[in-house]
């Protein structure tokens, strides 16, 4: 790719503005918890793994203890690396660490805190929808999605007898016919099924897009008013989101 003139200025100039009104939020004489040493404006972009993260995040707690902190590109993020720390922050302070981290990428561009429970701020939505997806789909409403269960672990089961090298793609059917029949009681084709298809491309986007670092937008706000420019790297992801709204 080569950058003309104005979108190497654009990007120099918003590294500038970010490391002078972004670079450091931490009140003085608050410690924060261990953690790799960052580099200068990127922080610890270069230190997020890419593919088996669940290594990674192990080994940091064996260095760094059960709570890791690292910053990228001017983000605080915060690693719970133990169960029982885990239960003690999101089960018995639920109330104090309910809110979600915003990312201008998924919830302006995309939308995703308009349809998906999980980006939704915490507010008066979120409680009154949560209250119902607890009524679907607690321990008690499970009960009910037994028959689908055994369903899709029969046909799961039977396709690993028949094609035990295809496992990982019989998991993925098995997890998304579960999800399909039990939320809109549609039972998808045992291949290429369209709606299984979505939904994988959907995760995928969502995952790229919600890494910490991936979109300049994510750390300088104002560069989601340029739309289309390929400097920025987000329009494709942008249109395709809006894509998925418009489907589901």
């Amino acid at each position: 790719m080569v950058f003309t003139v104005l979108q190497l200025v654009l990007i120099l100039s918003s590294v500038f503005a970010f490391r002078l009104f972004w670079g450091e939020s931490t009140p003085k004489g608050t410690r924060l918890p261990p953690g790799p040493k960052g580099k200068l404006i990127i922080g610890n972009a270069l230190d997020i793994p890419t593919s088996r993260e669940w290594e990674k995040y192990s080994e940091w707690a064996k260095e760094y203890g059960e709570l890791v902190y690292l910053k990228v590109f001017g983000r605080g993020i915060l690693f719970v690396n133990s169960r029982r720390l885990s239960y003690e922050i999101f089960d018995k302070r639920a109330t104090n660490y309910s809110d979600r981290p915003t990312s201008v990428m998924l919830n302006e561009l995309v939308g995703m805190e308009h349809w998906v429970l999980l980006f939704f701020q915490y507010t008066e939505k979120l409680i009154h929808y949560r209250r119902h997806f607890s009524e679907w789909f607690g321990p008690k409403a499970c009960e009910g999605y037994k028959t689908a269960q055994l369903q899709c672990a029969r046909t799961l089961l039977g396709r690993i007898f028949s094609e035990p090298k295809e496992y990982s793609a019989h998991f993925k059917y098995f997890a998304g016919s579960l999800i399909t029949q039990t939320a809109y009681g549609i039972r998808p084709k045992l291949k290429d099924d369209p709606y299984l298809e979505i939904a994988e491309r959907l995760t995928f986007a969502i995952t790229e897009a919600s890494a910490p670092g991936a979109f300049l937008v994510d750390v300088l706000p104002f560069h989601m008013y340029p739309r289309g420019s390929q400097v920025l790297g987000f329009s494709e992801k942008h249109e395709y989101g809006g894509n998925m709204q418009m489907i589901f």
